[in-house]
C-alpha cells in the first residue's frame, strides 16, 4: 500500500458543513464530502475514454471509490489546524452590510444572510459558518498503485480546476498546496515559478488524464462536434481561463472575475456583464404579476441556463425546472495564490443542458402561506440543449475578446 500525505491552506472562505449544518467545529474537511468530489474530478476526467458509455464508467468508479455493495479501495483521512469563523453584525446602510466587495457578495449569495430588521431598521448581516483563507488541513491518501495514481489525478484537477463546499463554482473553497510528502506519479502540486504557471497547469493537466488513461488502456475517442451527456474534461469540451494580474489578494481577484461576468453596479444592480447581458430586467416585475395569470414568456430571460435555481429575493420567488429543482452552473470560478500573487480562473464546460429536458420551467413563489407555480416560457424559436450551447460557445468567445487568457482546451 502507498500513502501520500499533502499539506493544504484555504486561498477564499470554505462554507463547509456536515450532519450538523450549524456547527462545523468538528466537522472540518469531511471524507464523505472529499470522496465524492473527487468522484466527480474522476468521471471528468474518464469521460474522453469512456463516452457516453455511462454504465462502463460507473462500474469503473465505483471499483475504486466503493459502493453500496463493495468497499472502497481507497482510504482517506482528513485533519484541521483552524477553528471556523462566522460573521455576524448591524448595519445602518446596504453599503455598511457589504462583507468583501460587491462582486464577492453577489458571488458568495447563499452563504451570507442580509435582511432588514424592521423594529430597527438596520441591516443584519449573518454568515453560515465557514473556515477563512489560510486555514490549514492535511488529506492522507492510501491504496495500491493502480487506484492511487486516478484518485491523485483526481485530487490535483479538485485543486487546480475545482473548489470545495458552499458556492464552490463561484470561488468559493479554493486550495492551495504548501507540502506534499509521496510519490504523486508525475504530478506537480506546487508551482513556484509564476512565469511558469501556464506551462504548469497544461502539463498537470494532461498528465491527470493520462493517468487516468492507464486505466482505461485507451485514447480519447471523443468526436470534436458531438455534445457530451455530462461533464467531461477534454480539449474540445472544456476551456481553462486566467488572467494573469497582480492582484494582492482573493478578494481582488474575485473582483476581476465579477467585473466580466456582472459588469458594473447601477444603484443595488449590475449591467454590462456576461450574466447581466442575459437577464430580462422586467422578468422580475413579471414575476409580481403573473402570480394570479399563471404564466410568463420571455426570449430574453436566459440567466437559468448559467444554473438553477435562479432566486429573485426581492419577489420571494424561485426559478426552476418543471421536473427538477438544480443544474450545477457550467461556469467554475476560482483563484489561485502563487507567491503572494493572486490569480483569477474560469474554468467552462459544454455538455448536454439535462437529459430528457422538456422544456419547462417554472417559477415558484410565496405569498403569505400561499405557494403557487408560474409557468415559464424562455425562448420558443429554439431546443433548450441549443440555446445553452450557444451560450456556452458565446461565453468562450466573449472571455477570449475580454483579454482572459485560455490556458488549456476550448469550446467548438
Amino acid at each position: 500500500m502507498n500513502e501520500i500525505t499533502l499539506e493544504v491552506e484555504t486561498v477564499t472562505p470554505l462554507f463547509i458543513a456536515g450532519a450538523n449544518q450549524r456547527n462545523i467545529e468538528n466537522e472540518g474537511l469531511r471524507v464523505p464530502s472529499l470522496r465524492g468530489l473527487l468522484r466527480w474530478w474522476f468521471r471528468a476526467l474518464a469521460g474522453g475514454y469512456v463516452g457516453d458509455d455511462i454504465t462502463s464508467l460507473k462500474k469503473t468508479e465505483n471499483g475504486i471509490f466503493g459502493s453500496t455493495n463493495s468497499k472502497s479501495k481507497i482510504s482517506l483521512r482528513t485533519s484541521c489546524e483552524n477553528l471556523p469563523s462566522q460573521i455576524t453584525k448591524e448595519c445602518r446602510s446596504w453599503d455598511e452590510a457589504i462583507v468583501w466587495s460587491d462582486y464577492v457578495d453577489y458571488l458568495f449569495f447563499s452563504c451570507l444572510d442580509k435582511r432588514r430588521v424592521r423594529r430597527s431598521g438596520t441591516i443584519r448581516v449573518v454568515s453560515r459558518p465557514y473556515y477563512p483563507e489560510k486555514s490549514q488541513f492535511r488529506i492522507f491518501i492510501c491504496g495500491s498503485e493502480n487506484e492511487l495514481k486516478v484518485t491523485i489525478a483526481s485530487l490535483w484537477a479538485l485543486i487546480y480546476l475545482g473548489s470545495v463546499g458552499f458556492r464552490a463554482r463561484r470561488g468559493c473553497g479554493c486550495f492551495k498546496v504548501k507540502d506534499v510528502k509521496g510519490n504523486t506519479f508525475g504530478l506537480n502540486f506546487i508551482c513556484k515559478n509564476l512565469n511558469k504557471f501556464e506551462e504548469f497547469l497544461k502539463n498537470n493537466i494532461e498528465i491527470a488524464l493520462n493517468l487516468v488513461g492507464e486505466l482505461f488502456k485507451s485514447k480519447h475517442h471523443i468526436n470534436p462536434a458531438s455534445i457530451p451527456k455530462y461533464t467531461m474534461l477534454t480539449p474540445y469540451n472544456s476551456a481553462l481561463f486566467i488572467k494573469k494580474i497582480n492582484r494582492k489578494n482573493w478578494i481582488s481577484a474575485l473582483n476581476e472575475i465579477g467585473r466580466w461576468y456582472l459588469g458594473q453596479k447601477r444603484g443595488r444592480k449590475f449591467v454590462g456583464g456576461f450574466r447581466m447581458n442575459l437577464a430580462d430586467y422586467d422578468f422580475s416585475h413579471a414575476i409580481r404579476d403573473a402570480y394570479q395569470e399563471g404564466h410568463i414568456i420571455s426570449d430574453r430571460e436566459k440567466r437559468p441556463y448559467l444554473g438553477l435555481p435562479v432566486t429573485y429575493a426581492t419577489y420571494r420567488a424561485t426559478l426552476k425546472g418543471k421536473e427538477f429543482d438544480r443544474r450545477g452552473s457550467q461556469l467554475m470560478f476560482g483563484v489561485y495564490e502563487i507567491n503572494g500573487n493572486f490569480i483569477p480562473r474560469i474554468l467552462i464546460f459544454k455538455s448536454t443542458f439535462l437529459q430528457d429536458f422538456t422544456g419547462n420551467f417554472v417559477v415558484e413563489k410565496k405569498v403569505k402561506r400561499d405557494k403557487r407555480e408560474i409557468k415559464i416560457t424562455l425562448d420558443a424559436h429554439l431546443p433548450d440543449n441549443n440555446i445553452y450551447n450557444k451560450i456556452i460557445k458565446d461565453c468562450y468567445e466573449n472571455l477570449k475578446a475580454s483579454n482572459w487568457q485560455v490556458v488549456w482546451g476550448s469550446i467548438r
